[in-house]
Order: C-alpha cells, then structure tokens, then sequence
C-alpha cells in the first residue's frame, strides 16, 4: 500500500500543488548522495590534522597553507553538499526533482514526470 501526500514544493514554477504524488523511498544511500563532497571533507581533515602538528612559530608560512587549504577544502565542501541536495535526479526518468519536504520534516525530491515524491531521508525523521 503507496502512502499518497499532497506536497507543497518550493518552486511552484511546473508543479500543481494539488497534484497527489506517490511517496517512495530514494535508493542510492545517504552516503551516495554526497560522494562529489567527501574528497573536499578528506582535505579538509589531512589540513586541519597538519595545522594540529605543525607548529605555528617555527614553520609560519606552512601552518598558513595549511590553515588555508582547510578553510577553502571545507568550504567547497558544503558548496558541494547543498549542490548535491539541490539537484536531486529522479532514479527512474534521470531528470531533475524539485526541492520539497514531507511532513515528518524530511527533504524530499519532486518527480512532475513519474508523479513521484522520492524521500531522500535527509532531514529530522
């Protein structure tokens, strides 16, 4: 039994609002999702783990560069994210979902194609 919902997307530019899209479950995991952003965490990890070890009195142009590649490789990667959230493709029709959230607070993708509401599981459920 399909649980139908009646979403109020961001963007009501393409969607009816009255229209009843079946709700589903988004099956890439969460993880998969973010992949484009985990590289720039990773820098931005190593360059905060070398600004830890590096001393700042005796090496001050290096403990710069890595006090620089961190906040730049952290930064990229929330720009990332939110690129990532953002531009949700539907996994059936390959085209790009509109922002919406369901009523447990999670933020869900619109599918006008498929008259799909995909549940990306992001949110606070």
């Amino acid at each position: 039994m399909e649980e139908k919902h009646i979403s109020v997307p961001e963007s009501q530019a393409d969607v009816d609002a009255a229209a009843r899209y079946e709700i589903k479950r988004y099956p890439p995991p969460l993880f998969e999702i973010f992949k484009p952003a985990k590289a720039f965490f990773v820098i931005g990890a190593i360059a905060a783990g070398a600004c830890v070890f590096i001393d700042r009195a005796d090496y001050p142009r290096i403990f710069g560069l890595a006090v620089t590649v961190m906040t730049v490789a952290v930064s990229a990667a929330f720009v990332a994210a939110y690129f990532c959230v953002t531009n949700i493709l539907c996994p059936i029709c390959m085209r790009k979902c509109q922002s919406s959230f369901l009523p447990n607070g999670n933020h869900s993708a619109i599918c006008t194609h498929c008259m799909t509401e995909w549940d990306t599981g992001l949110g606070t459920d």
